[in-house]
Order: C-alpha cells, then structure tokens, then sequence
C-alpha cells in the first residue's frame, strides 16, 4: 500500500472487481482508480505501481492514476529508494530487414514438411532492457543496456543498491546527482567499496583492478597476484608466504590484490576492505610451530573487517588426512594463534572466531 501524498493518512489498496478486472480503494473502501487493469502490483512508497493492460503489456502508474511509464512493456521490475524509483523494463518489437537479410523459409524443418510458409521473413525481433529513474510522477533518466537479438523474452536487469545515492545496474555503477536531477556512470566493472565506503574497486582486466573516489576519479592500482604468494618482513627477515590449493573449512578462495603504487600493502579478496600487513610487529605462536612453517601451510586467509584482522588457516596432511590451525593477524601486524581445536559445521567454526577474537 502506498500513501496518496504527504499530508493524508489514505492509503491504497488493489482490488479484484467483479468484471475480473484490478483497480484501488483507499482505507474507507473508495474506488479511488477504476478496475481496468488485467493485472495491478501493490503501490510503493514512493507512489508507483506496476499495471497491466488489456493487451497484456506493462506500464507504470502513479496513486493518481497518471501513466508515467506507457503501456509498451513485456516487462517491468520496480527498485524504490527514499528518494526515487527505478523501473528495469523489456521493450520487444519488430524491425524491417533489408532484402539480404531476410531469413527464407524460417519455419522449414528438415524433420518435417508440414510447415513450409512463409517462404521469407522480413522482419526480426528486437528487445531493448532499459533502466529508468522515477522520481515526482516523471522519468528523469534512461539509459539502453544492451540490445538482444532473437525472440526469446530476456528478465529485466537486476538493479542494486549500494550506499547513498549509488546503484549497480549489471556491472555498471552509477550515482545519483540529486540537484541535476540525473545519473552519472561511475564504473562499467564495479567490483565493491573500500575504505569505509569512500573507495569504489573496478576491475580492469583478470590481473589488475583500480580505485575511484566517489566522483568517479582514478586513485590507485592494484595487480591481482596470479600465484597467491607474497612477502611478510618479520625482525629484518622476509618470509614467503605462499596460499596453497589445500583442503579448507572457510570456503571463500582468497584472491590476494597488492596496491602497486603507493603503500605497496595487500589485500585479500575485491572489495580491499582490510589491508594485510606487510611488517609483523609481534609473534604469540606455540614454540613447537615456527613462523616458516605456517607461511608454508596456509590453505586459506578471509578479512574479519568488523574485527580489524585475518583469520589464517593453515593445513598439514598427516596420514592422509588434513589437520587444521587457525591464526589471526591483526592490522597491526601482530600474528597470534587461535584456540580452535576441531570444527563439525561452518556455524561451529563461526561460533569459535567469534569466541576467541573476542
């Protein structure tokens, strides 16, 4: 249900009338739009609704029972945030091909002689997926993502929201500039945020990703490192880490990222919300395992942002069967050993981060 305005307390609700048609009632059971719908959504709060005609086809509708989005779709998602609407909509229709690219006898099987007619066909179907931003009963933006070839009927684009003002429409981020009025394309390969939010990650190809500020301006380089090995100094002496293909309980494969023109640091997996230490200050380990031997083991490293480290897991093949130690490395560069024994579940295993960072 949806409010009629801001100054009222009625709401909308859909209705099935007797002529098998949707249309609105408010609270006191009022028709406030007639039932001419073959088919009608509940209203947003922001006051938009999905409708569907006679013909079958989809358009968009305010509590007034303005059409703000015509009756011309296969299709139509709505996505509400405090300050807008976006519509993702399917478009078919049909173009006229030249003469050379008529498709001739479209319906002729080698299976089968029945249907033979007609002999060409000159025309083909198109669709068009676009992505419309609804805001004061208009459309303000539209942007065409791709165009499709063929007749089979494609889902609307899958539309998220991230932050204040951002959306991911496909790979593509965009922000809202509320006093234009408009979206501005931030990214076409958003990955994530870092940085508390202030960093956008893009991928640029399989071995190199970059951060925007939230203008969309270029800040630094990462390179994906291919091997999943990198340098840790601890007491003047460098150690290799390597992340080797081994069993694991934590599921998430990391990808490790190095920042290639400032810091130098690493991070783990896209979103470069933890940076690894690149120096160790302090060591609390078990005197039996040395600090060779766990940078030799590890099967996996996950970022625990909430809690400012990483948990590492490392994995030794004793008699055929894989024994687990877990250690977490803080941004600090303290690397210390977790008491966490053996593990039924993933929630089991949760449970135990949570008690022995604690």
């Amino acid at each position: 249900m949806a409010k009629i305005n801001s100054t009222t307390e009625k709401y909308l609700s859909v209705f099935l009338a007797e002529n098998q048609l949707y249309g609105y009632k408010d609270q006191s059971g009022k028709i406030q739009i007639a039932p001419t719908y073959k088919s009608a959504e509940p209203f947003g709060n922001n006051g938009y609704a999905v409708v569907q005609n006679s013909k079958g086809l989809y358009g968009v509708i305010t509590t007034e029972n303005l059409v703000v989005e015509p009756f011309k779709y296969q299709k139509i998602l709505l996505f509400e945030t405090r300050d807008y609407t976006l519509a993702s909509t399917v478009y078919t229709y049909r173009v006229h091909n030249r003469f050379w690219l008529w498709d001739y006898f479209p319906n002729f099987s080698k299976d089968s002689t029945l249907e033979v007619l007609p002999l060409f066909e000159r025309q083909k179907l198109r669709q068009t997926n676009q992505v419309k931003v609804l805001q004061n009963q208009q459309t303000l933006f539209s942007k065409v993502l791709r165009l499709n070839k063929g007749s089979s009927l494609k889902k609307p684009t899958a539309v998220e929201f991230v932050g204040k003002g951002f959306i991911i429409v496909g790979k593509y981020l965009f922000k809202y500039k509320k006093n234009a009025g408009e979206f501005k394309i931030i990214t076409k390969n958003y990955i994530g945020f870092c940085d508390n939010k202030t960093q956008i990650v893009a991928k640029v190809s399989s071995i190199k990703a970059r951060t925007y500020n939230t203008k969309g301006k270029r800040i630094q380089h990462y390179e994906i490192l291919p091997t999943n090995s990198f340098t840790i100094t601890y007491k003047g002496r460098e150690h290799l880490v390597c992340i080797k293909q081994r069993p694991t309980q934590l599921k998430i494969e990391p990808v490790i990222y190095r920042e290639t023109e400032k810091t130098g640091y690493y991070f783990v997996n896209a979103k470069f919300e933890l940076a690894l230490p690149v120096h160790l200050t302090h060591v609390e380990i078990d005197p039996d395992n040395s600090l060779v031997d766990i940078w030799q083991n590890i099967s996996n490293i996950i970022p625990v942002v909430d809690k400012g480290v990483f948990i590492v897991e490392t994995c030794k093949i004793i008699q055929d069967s894989p024994v687990f130690h877990y250690y977490s490395v803080s941004k600090n560069g303290t690397l210390k050993e977790l008491d966490i024994k053996e593990v039924n579940s993933s929630a089991s295993l949760k449970t135990s981060f949570e008690v022995s960072l604690n």
